[in-house]
């Protein structure tokens, strides 16, 4: 399933048709020493296509919190996500990915087909999604933020022990410099750090060295490719 309406496949139909509010964002392309600037604009889901070729589809992001309307303001979280990012080595990213869904199916007991999807993003790593109610994810925004970032604590702790990371920096699960991004946390109140997230099947463009671009798609990658593909075969799917 490509296109706009996966980027919702995490929830119910009765969940979308009442949480049908969202902000969409546009960022320029940057190199990876600077961090996007998202201009984003509060939207409904039908706004997603006509925003996506506003943009050529690049470099377009929507909220991870979707509200029920203007009036009320009630908003659900989602889908939980674990960020993977390695700027120098993305193999290391992708054996991280295997480990962060190794916890998942094996520790707490999810489907790789109906509870979880796996991306990468075209640039630096991998996004694993989780539909929040298989994680018992519920309950007021900052309920739902909380125990966001206690599973995703126990995420970080758990590779961290696997991949004798003796000193860590306040992101790295390994050795060789591969972060999980704290998109939830204690620390703004449980509130969210960065809440947007990249567009599904949109382009990641940004600049390199010599000013030029460079651009991947985000990608949907299932459980078996990410374990039985090389890094490389991977970038090409990417690129095609």
């Amino acid at each position: 399933m490509g296109g706009s309406s996966s980027d919702f496949w995490w929830l119910t139909q009765s969940q979308l048709d009442r949480f049908n509010y969202l902000e969409l964002g546009y960022s320029k392309p940057v190199d990876d020493s600077t961090r996007p600037i998202i201009r984003e604009q509060k939207c409904h889901v039908t706004e997603i296509e006509a925003f996506r070729s506003k943009y050529q589809n690049t470099n377009v992001f929507r909220s991870l919190k979707l509200s029920d309307n203007l009036s009320t303001g009630q908003e659900i979280i989602g889908p939980f996500l674990v960020d993977i990012d390695n700027e120098s080595d993305l193999d290391a990213s992708r054996i991280v990915a295997q480990q962060v869904l190794e916890y998942l199916i094996e520790q707490l007991n999810l489907s790789p087909i109906s509870d979880l999807r796996i991306f990468f993003t075209g640039h630096k790593g991998f996004n694993i999604e989780v539909r929040p109610d298989v994680l018992q994810i519920i309950g007021l925004t900052y309920e739902q933020i909380m125990h966001s970032s206690h599973i995703l604590d126990d995420i970080i702790s758990n590779l961290r022990k696997n991949n004798t990371v003796c000193n860590p920096t306040i992101n790295s699960v390994d050795n060789k410099d591969t972060i999980i991004d704290k998109i939830y946390g204690d620390r703004f109140e449980y509130k969210l750090k960065h809440p947007f997230i990249r567009l599904h099947n949109s382009i990641n463009q940004w600049l390199v060295n010599d000013n030029s671009f460079t651009s991947r798609k985000k990608t949907e990658l299932t459980y078996k490719e990410v374990f039985d593909k090389s890094i490389l075969e991977i970038l090409l799917i990417s690129e095609s």
